[in-house]
């Protein structure tokens, strides 16, 4: 037998299914707001566009400073959800990992002795509690 393994707890999984059920609705309103910001970023590229060319204004103009001011700020935005985004997966599983071992951690319980073969899993508890071991 080895020594080397230190058991932490049990569990039974449910919060690692809940932590990664609940993950998709994250995940849905992260993309829902990506969609939103660049929605907006389209709009401030339009009004940009629109301060430069129709109205001839300069670069310098306030308008034009505040419009490209926005449209950095939405641009840094959006590359921070798509860092987000991309990176999903692993933040998904990492959570529901650290959920179950939280969750796991202190509740130890010994499982129970595989020696005895009983005829199916329906019938073992009633066969090893019979068996008083």
């Amino acid at each position: 037998m080895r020594r080397d393994f230190k058991m932490l707890g049990m569990s039974d999984g449910t919060t690692y299914y809940d932590t990664v059920k609940n993950a998709k609705k994250e995940v849905a309103e992260m993309t829902q707001q990506r969609a939103e910001l660049d929605f907006d970023y389209q709009k401030f590229l339009k009004t940009e566009e629109r301060l430069r060319f129709e109205e001839l204004r300069e670069d310098t103009d306030e308008m034009v400073i505040r419009v490209k001011g926005k449209l950095k700020e939405l641009s840094d935005k959006i590359q921070e959800i798509d860092l987000q985004l991309k990176n999903v997966n692993k933040m998904i599983v990492d959570k529901a990992f650290n959920a179950e071992l939280e969750k796991a951690r202190g509740n130890i319980i010994s499982p129970s002795n595989h020696d005895i073969i009983t005829p199916n899993t329906g019938d073992r508890e009633k066969v090893l509690s019979n068996l008083q071991i």
